[in-house]
Parts: structure tokens; C-alpha cells; sequence
């Protein structure tokens, strides 16, 4: 399917212990992924059929712009209650997108394949002021180098080894890249624990 989605889902450099704590006052359910020490994957619900069916069940991809306003909704959500920078994490056959959220509402991100040339010439100047947001400065240069590797790279596969790189140098968890609710991994025995929305 040509807009299949192969990575939607959020990502904080914050314990999973912290951030289960704060989940109750959150509006949307989803899924907390068993990440281990240090940074927690998040897939939270699709927006729901009309028919009321619960969007696990969802058969294809998201319905769009609402099912990334939504994820990104919750990400800022998440970044206001932990007071810490948030990530949402996209990947689809139509391209591939990291977006950084922080407490005080601001949100910047970036997209691959870039295309044009004058969209890679300000990558570094984007890389730093989206690692500033990210709390790690000095990490600009390097994820600019990482855009740049993607770029020679460009095409479909490239998506999925540069969301590896950038959650790992942001101290984020990679079981973050490949997962989705819409792709049922949760339903496939991968250590997901459910949490539901505020009612």
C-alpha cells in the first residue's frame, strides 16, 4: 500500500517509570513498548472509525492530517507533563519525518527525502536549532551529518537506518523505529503494555 506506515510513534529521553506516572492525565490511550533503561517508546491510538471500533483494528494507513495531528497533539501533551522534549518519530513510503516538541509549546522538525538542494544547504543551521530544542546543543553537527548520509542515500530504505541513528544519538529508544499500531505489532507479543486516555 503506497502510504503504509512504517514507524509512527513518540519517543522522550525520560524513564519509563516517570513516564508511566504521568500517562492517567494524558487524553489519548495507546501503548507503552518495553524499552529498558533509559529513554520509553510510545505508540499512541489512531484516531477512531466512525463506526466507534477502537483504532487498533484500524486496516490501513491513518487517515491524514488528523492521525499525525493527533499523535503530535499527544506529544506536546506528554512534553508539558514531563517537562522534557518530546520526539515524533514518521515513516512511510511517502517520506520520513522527525519533529521535536517541547514544554513551552514549540515545535520543529525535519523531512527526508530533502529533494532540492537549497533544503540541504541550511540542514546544519536546522540540525542545531533541533538539537538546542532537544537539550543537546552540541549534537547539531552530528545529525547534520546524519542528513547528509541520508540524502546520498535517498529512496525508500533510507528512512528507517536514519530514525535508528537520531534516536540513538538523542538517547532515544530504537524499538521506537518500525513500530506503529497500525502495523499490529503490539498485537505480535513485543512487550506492549496498553494505557488508556483520560475519560
Amino acid at each position: 500500500m503506497q502510504n503504509a506506515v512504517i514507524t509512527h510513534a513518540v519517543g522522550v529521553a525520560v524513564p519509563a517509570g516517570e513516564v508511566r506516572a504521568v500517562l492517567p492525565r494524558m487524553r489519548t490511550g495507546g501503548y507503552l513498548l518495553a524499552t529498558g533503561p533509559g529513554g520509553t517508546a510510545l505508540l499512541p491510538d489512531p484516531p477512531r472509525l466512525r463506526l466507534g471500533l477502537r483504532s487498533g483494528l484500524w486496516p490501513g494507513p491513518w487517515p491524514e492530517p488528523a492521525g499525525e495531528r493527533r499523535v503530535r497533539r499527544f506529544a506536546r501533551d506528554l512534553a508539558v507533563e514531563l517537562a522534557a522534549p518530546v520526539w515524533h518519530l514518521l515513516d512511510r513510503a511517502g517520506g520520513t519525518r522527525a519533529t521535536v516538541l517541547t514544554p513551552e509549546g514549540a515545535a520543529a522538525g525535519l523531512d527526508w527525502p530533502a529533494g532540492a538542494a537549497a533544503r540541504r544547504a541550511d540542514w546544519e543551521r536546522r540540525c542545531i536549532r533541533l538539537a538546542t530544542m532537544a537539550g543537546h546543543p552540541g549534537r547539531g553537527v552530528a545529525l547534520a551529518g546524519l542528513c547528509r548520509a541520508a540524502a546520498v542515500a535517498d529512496g525508500p530504505a533510507a528512512g528507517a537506518p536514519l530514525l535508528g541513528q537520531l534516536c540513538e544519538l538523542f538517547g532515544l529508544p530504537v524499538q521506537l523505529v518500525g513500530h506503529s499500531p497500525v502495523s499490529r505489532a503490539v498485537a505480535h507479543g513485543r512487550g506492549a503494555v496498553r494505557f488508556e486516555g483520560r475519560r
